[in-house]
């Protein structure tokens, strides 16, 4: 018969009675040495970034965009509404305010196209009773207020329109 331990299990064996199988033994896993950690945290770090990066040059270009809204409705922008995953980054958020010298306000809830679904749904039915209870149903998590100075606002504008003109022939070839 099967060899049992005292709970009743029975205990494996190699085909000859009286003697267990051998447990194979896993190789313990190899940790990295202190350059690859370092290579790739280097490499972590550049990617995230040029992330930021690229995160900042839309910034710019929204600017000019809104401000030729601006210009064509003639009217000024008080503060900005953000949503999405990127308004969960404290330092762009920031940025943004900065750039367009405004108040930038950041939800409680940032899934806003869920949420607007849900409110719209919510309408359909009669949940919602207009779009004004709607509206006091949203909170503010944070507001980000312009910190940077005009000359320095100014002098990333700049920069921002002096590259995207750099830029203007390569669609061209």
């Amino acid at each position: 018969g099967k060899k049992k331990d005292e709970n009743g299990n029975i205990i494996p064996t190699n085909g000859r009675p009286g003697r267990p199988k051998k447990q194979r033994e896993e190789p313990s896993p190899q940790l990295p040495d202190e350059n690859s950690l370092k290579q790739e945290l280097q490499q972590m770090k550049e990617l995230y970034e040029l992330r930021l990066q690229a995160q900042t040059e839309r910034i710019t270009e929204l600017e000019s965009r809104l401000r030729a809204m601006e210009r064509d409705a003639g009217i000024r922008l008080d503060s900005l509404k953000v949503d999405g995953g990127a308004s969960m980054n404290n330092f762009l958020m920031q940025f943004q305010a900065d750039i367009m010298n405004a108040p930038v306000h950041r939800p409680v809830c940032v899934e806003t196209t869920a949420m607007g679904a849900a409110y719209l749904a919510g309408l359909a039915v009669g949940f919602w009773q207009d779009k004004e209870d709607v509206k006091r149903h949203w909170s503010l998590d944070r507001e980000f207020l312009p910190a940077m100075d005009e000359n320095t606002r100014t002098a990333e504008l700049d920069g921002w329109s002096k590259a995207v003109n750099a830029t203007m022939g390569w669609a061209k070839q």
